[in-house]
């Protein structure tokens, strides 16, 4: 897995510097639209241009990169070390809503037998408890995620990610969060809330 940070500076403006930096062409760079939805991509192939309307994507191809742009939002990757399948996913707090994570975890166990206790699970730097303030948690986020809201409305989709993948029977060793707050590290890390949201985007990718 790699995290491009601001030092790699928007990836969205240069394709090609992308490219080049991972070694491949542009087409073996799935890129996703990310809408907020759990609509799952198998990329079994090199793709021209983003991938409508698709939050996360799997594959067991070599020499294809999945990659998710945040910029508070979770990119939550996942790699089956026994069937050598990866996936990668966009989560914010409406992908916590839909648990787009579990879904993409039983999306893996369907098309490729994957075991839960064969997946190991990193959660890139984001939106940590310490800046996730909602105005009213309890009105904006559904009753199952009620039990993640703190003090002065705060939220954390850390534990409701790590609760997530525990729930289709991951490992908690093999569970990962990075715990770097974007906001906080805005100095690093390109952050939506931090830059009110004329900012650029980090990229995490994954590939076999």
């Amino acid at each position: 897995m790699l995290i491009l940070d601001r030092s790699f500076g928007d990836f969205r403006k240069d394709k090609k510097k992308l490219a080049k930096f991972l070694d491949t062409s542009e087409e073996n760079i799935i890129i996703l639209e990310q809408i907020h939805e759990d609509k799952i991509f198998y990329a079994d192939k090199p793709v021209n241009g983003e991938i409508a309307g698709h939050d996360a994507a799997i594959t067991d191809k070599k020499g294809i990169f999945l990659l998710v742009q945040i910029a508070d939002c979770q990119a939550v990757s996942i790699r089956d070390v026994n069937r050598n399948v990866i996936a990668n996913i966009h989560s914010g707090w409406r992908g916590s809503v839909k648990n787009i994570v579990g879904k993409t975890i039983r999306e893996m166990q369907k098309k490729f037998g994957s075991n839960s206790a064969d997946l190991h699970v990193t959660v890139s730097p984001s939106l940590g408890p310490c800046c996730s303030k909602f105005s009213d948690p309890y009105k904006e986020l559904p009753k199952h995620l009620h039990k993640y809201i703190l003090e002065n409305n705060h939220v954390d989709f850390w534990k409701a990610t790590f609760d997530q993948c525990l729930a289709e029977g991951v490992l908690p060793q093999n569970i990962d969060i990075n715990g770097t707050c974007t906001v906080c590290g805005c100095d690093k890390y390109f952050s939506y809330r931090a830059d009110k949201g004329d900012c650029g985007r980090n990229a995490v990718v994954i590939w076999i």
